[in-house]
Parts: C-alpha cells; sequence; structure tokens
C-alpha cells in the first residue's frame, strides 16, 4: 500500500501592521491557500518555521505558512498562536485532528457557540460555523503531545495560551453513508 504525504515549502510574508517593538497577537489559523504539494517537511525544517513565526510575530508581521503537507483534500497545517484564538469553530461533516508540537494551553470542547454565522466556503473543509464564543464548553488543558481529535459539529477553540503554542491539525472529510469496511486483519485486532 503506498502512502502519499505531500509539503508546502515556502512561507508568505504579509506587510507589518503593529510598530516592529510590539508583538502580534497571532490568535487565528492562517488562510487556507493553495499550495504546492511535497512529500516531507522534516524535524529540521520544522523547527525553523517555528522559530520564523515567533521572529515574525516578535516583528508584528503577519504570515501565511501555507500547509505543512498535502494529499487531495487532506491537507495538515501548522497553527502558530501567541495569543488565544479570536472564534470557535464548528466543522459540520468533517473531523479535525489536533497534534500540539510545542508549548501549552487549553482548549474549549462542546457547548454552544454564541452568534454563530456561516464561515466562507474553502475547498480544505467542509461547511463549518464560526461563533463570537462558546457556552457551556469543557476546558482541556493541553501541552507538547497531546493528541484531540474533534468530532464533526462539535464546538471547539483555543481559550489560552502559555507563550506560544503550536499545533498541527488536518481535517479530515466525511467519508460518506458507506465508509469501506476495515480490512479483516484489523477488524480482528480491533476486538
Amino acid at each position: 500500500m503506498r502512502k502519499f504525504v505531500a509539503l508546502a515549502g515556502g512561507l508568505l510574508l504579509i506587510a507589518a501592521t503593529p510598530p516592529a517593538s510590539t508583538p502580534l497577537q497571532v490568535r487565528n489559523g492562517p488562510p487556507w491557500s493553495p499550495a504546492e504539494p511535497k512529500m516531507m517537511m522534516s524535524h529540521v525544517e520544522m523547527a525553523a518555521k517555528m522559530a520564523q513565526f515567533a521572529a515574525e510575530a516578535r516583528a508584528g508581521k503577519t504570515f501565511d505558512p501555507g500547509p505543512v503537507v498535502m494529499q487531495g483534500r487532506y491537507r495538515a497545517q501548522l497553527e502558530w498562536r501567541n495569543a488565544p484564538q479570536l472564534n470557535t469553530n464548528i466543522h459540520e461533516t468533517d473531523a479535525e485532528l489536533f497534534v500540539v508540537a510545542e508549548g501549552s494551553g487549553a482548549m474549549l470542547l462542546g457547548g454552544q457557540l454564541v452568534k454563530p454565522r456561516r464561515a466562507g466556503p474553502n475547498r480544505w473543509e467542509g461547511p463549518t460555523l464560526i461563533g463570537e464564543g462558546v457556552v457551556g464548553a469543557h476546558e482541556v488543558k493541553v501541552a507538547k503531545g497531546d493528541v484531540i481529535m474533534i468530532p464533526p459539529g462539535m464546538p471547539h477553540t483555543v481559550n489560552k495560551v502559555n507563550g506560544t503554542l503550536a499545533i498541527w491539525t488536518l481535517h479530515l472529510p466525511d467519508p460518506g453513508p458507506n465508509p469501506p469496511p476495515l480490512p479483516k486483519d484489523l477488524r480482528e485486532t480491533a476486538q
């Protein structure tokens, strides 16, 4: 069986908005821009990219790192933050996998969106609702190495960042009403 993983190289830097002495508050993930796929990004390249994110934020610049790896509709993204996320999301048909690469903070999971509105369409994720906040959510502390799987329809947001927080994210589109069955060897292992 072949596995394909792709990577977007390069970093798009956008003009600085605050003065250089004011660190930029990086709250939301980058825009979902198209990118050229590659097969891999090494840990050395990832460390350099995260250091670049921090340097750009300290200089008051915003940036779009693009996807890290990509294949078809599947796109792994690195979201780097030094401040809580501004909104709360619900992906109606996609699950979303989070892997904390660096740092620590907290996420709010579940509850009800405050002032929900439909997000604009993009080809990397299914229909999404965005809210100005969430009520009735459960707070989960997260740190380097933690893995969180958000099912479709669950509100989620990063509400605390302790210094900086780098998270790998991957949207997993709904497989449809009849996903393929597990191969026999995996069915036996799962029992």
